[in-house]
């Protein structure tokens, strides 16, 4: 939704916007600036980055960061717990900040967001503008009657949109709320590879 919403305003200001997913020269090779998304997926990123540099081609970088320390101590189970290790090597965080030094600009979405990518990567020269996250007000209002009409039931609650598991902890949000007898609302998927997390929150729902 944020790439796509991105991508309408790019063309509201008069710019053609291409959403590619899989690295492609072909289609990549007329464009004059890339939107770059979520620098946690920096092998995603990697091919698009190189080309961008190859080509003189300007960068944009919402990094969508998160500080995943407490998470890899707390949230991961099975093999994942040992998996991270490898993932987030040197070699990557070399290239996440190589990344932010390349970018023209890096587009956090709070001040926060900035200042937990420079204490965790260690890094301080890269351009940054805060650009909050947003909504479509329109959009919503248009459709703001679709999920009271589909569950008369249910007023006042808590909707929580995103997949079930560790990393997103709505067993901490149903924790957090028990004292305040508001209904909550779940939409997302389970993910399969957190079984254990999962069965925790079927149970607590």
């Amino acid at each position: 939704l944020q790439i796509l919403e991105t991508s309408r305003i790019y063309r509201s200001l008069g710019h053609e916007a291409l959403i590619v997913t899989d690295f492609s020269p072909r289609l990549l090779k007329t464009a004059n600036l890339f939107h770059l998304f979520n620098l946690m997926k920096v092998s995603e990123l990697l091919p698009f980055f190189e080309f961008s540099l190859k080509n003189r081609i300007k960068i944009l970088l919402t990094p969508i960061f998160q500080n995943l320390a407490e998470y890899n101590k707390k949230g991961r189970f099975g093999i994942s717990k040992y998996l991270y290790k490898i993932k987030n090597n040197n070699l990557t965080v070399w290239t996440k900040k190589d990344i932010l030094k390349n970018a023209a600009l890096v587009l956090p979405c709070a001040n926060l967001e900035a200042q937990e990518i420079k204490k965790c990567l260690q890094i301080d020269n890269f351009s940054f503008e805060v650009v909050p996250n947003f909504i479509n007000i329109d959009k919503m209002e248009q459709n703001s009657s679709f999920f009271s009409r589909k569950h008369p039931e249910l007023s006042g609650f808590i909707l929580s949109v995103a997949r079930i598991e560790a990393l997103k902890n709505q067993i901490a949000l149903i924790n957090s709320l028990k004292k305040k007898k508001l209904p909550l609302v779940f939409i997302g998927n389970l993910n399969r590879k957190h079984k254990l997390y999962t069965s925790s929150f079927k149970f607590l729902v």
